[in-house]
């Protein structure tokens, strides 16, 4: 989900999380998404690892965002500047950054900008440079500004009066890190956040992605999606508005055949829920490998065994918000 944060809302980001680089970047010219070439790019050098022996299965993962970017400067050539997104503490981490900075320097022949955003739930936890030395007193460095997530908390109501979407996208994230998907609160915060984000000044367009966004963070079991599938329907209806999910398009169907639309909705038909189960079975192992690379045969063994469509659903949440393998739980 923050990959797509930041490729539909980029601008809004770069202001709200690094505001001095964005003041840099000229917005008159159109910022240039590169991350497919990327993508490709990064491919191909794993398989030639691979082929030289090195084996990068269960590490394989992307650099988040990149992106090619005009300077107020005088410069007559655009910049790279390179987001990176980390959800979860990691030793190692600053190398790795310095080990992309490198390899994305040396492949484009230019100086990229990275920027690193901390979404994790450590509070402590804030690398901000790398450095590394070698034999003969030789020494490398690399620093890079930081965004921490949970920094921007003490700075809540500032968030929820701006005009920027991002806030509102930052203030779910933060309170999808401080509150358990079962939670009364989470419910909560997520249904202010919706009706917040339609009384905002913005283009439908924007509040259907912010909304999306919204939805895929704060996540819920199933019983409370679908109650508040229906408190959105309603404020989809009141305000003239099509925001509504395709997940919760049938959470709110099922929801109005069974008439329970005013309270806790739950329960479905046997034969619903069993399609779900094996849809959730054959696709996860594709989603997986689309996001996170190669599934081991075993894995996708493990996914076919499960039963429980709770199980299911919460994996493929996991694998949607999740940034490499290591952040997918062992079935």
């Amino acid at each position: 989900m923050w990959k797509e944060a930041l490729t539909r809302l980029f601008r809004f980001a770069l202001e709200l999380l690094f505001p001095a680089a964005a003041a840099d970047v000229d917005w008159s010219h159109p910022v240039e998404v590169l991350d497919k070439e990327l993508r490709t790019m990064l491919r191909t050098r794993n398989r030639a690892q691979r082929g030289k022996g090195r084996s990068g299965r269960g590490r394989t993962r992307f650099v988040d965002h990149l992106v090619q970017v005009k300077l107020l400067t005088g410069e007559l050539e655009p910049i790279l500047m390179h987001l990176e997104v980390q959800s979860s503490r990691e030793t190692g981490f600053d190398k790795r950054v310095y080990l992309y900075h490198s390899w994305l320097t040396g492949m484009h022949g230019e100086l990229v900008a990275t920027l690193v955003i901390l979404s994790d739930p450590d509070p402590i936890w804030r690398p901000t440079h790398y450095r590394g030395t070698y034999t003969g007193g030789g020494a490398v460095t690399l620093e890079f500004p930081v965004a921490k997530i949970l920094e921007f908390e003490s700075r809540l109501d500032e968030l929820l009066e701006s005009d920027n979407p991002f806030a509102l996208f930052k203030v779910a994230c933060i309170k999808a890190l401080r509150s358990s998907s079962e939670s009364q609160e989470r419910f909560d915060w997520k249904t202010q956040l919706t009706e917040l984000l339609i009384d905002k000044p913005w283009d439908e367009a924007t509040k259907v992605t912010l909304f999306q966004m919204l939805d895929a963070v704060m996540i819920l079991p199933e019983a409370r999606q679908r109650v508040f599938a229906a408190r959105a329907a309603k404020l989809q209806e009141a305000n003239e508005m099509k925001f509504i999910t395709p997940t919760d398009q049938i959470a709110l169907k099922d929801a109005r055949l069974e008439g329970k639309i005013e309270g806790r909705i739950e329960g479905e038909t046997k034969g619903w829920v069993r399609g779900q189960v094996e849809s959730l079975r054959e696709n996860l192992p594709l989603i997986a490998g689309g996001r996170l690379g190669p599934c081991l045969p075993e894995w996708v063994e493990r996914v076919h065994r499960l039963e429980s469509l709770e199980e299911l659903t919460e994996l493929r949440n996991r694998i949607l918000l999740a940034e490499s393998w290591a952040e997918i739980p062992s079935l």
